[in-house]
């Protein structure tokens, strides 16, 4: 395989890995939520650690009025 081709490969690769990453943290919430709700995220260090990782979701939550419908819409989905 010449150099080139292993370059697209790598760059399809992280390519993907962004748009993999875009996609599924928020859609990643909805379970996360479940968890919380049933028991299973007790542990305060846990929550501590999630509300650090969902922070950018939680602002934009509170700073955009269409991610706020668009995330207790999602939400709903995990808490019916």
């Amino acid at each position: 395989m010449n150099q080139d081709a292993k370059e697209d490969r790598k760059s399809f690769a992280w390519g993907f890995l962004l748009m993999a990453m875009l996609i599924f943290y928020p859609l990643s919430l909805g379970p996360v939520v479940w968890m919380a709700e049933n028991g299973y995220l007790d542990n305060s260090g846990i929550r501590v650690f999630v509300s650090m990782v969902y922070f950018p979701l939680e602002w934009s939550h509170e700073n955009n009025e269409s991610v706020e419908k668009l995330l207790d819409w999602y939400i709903s989905f995990w808490r019916a």
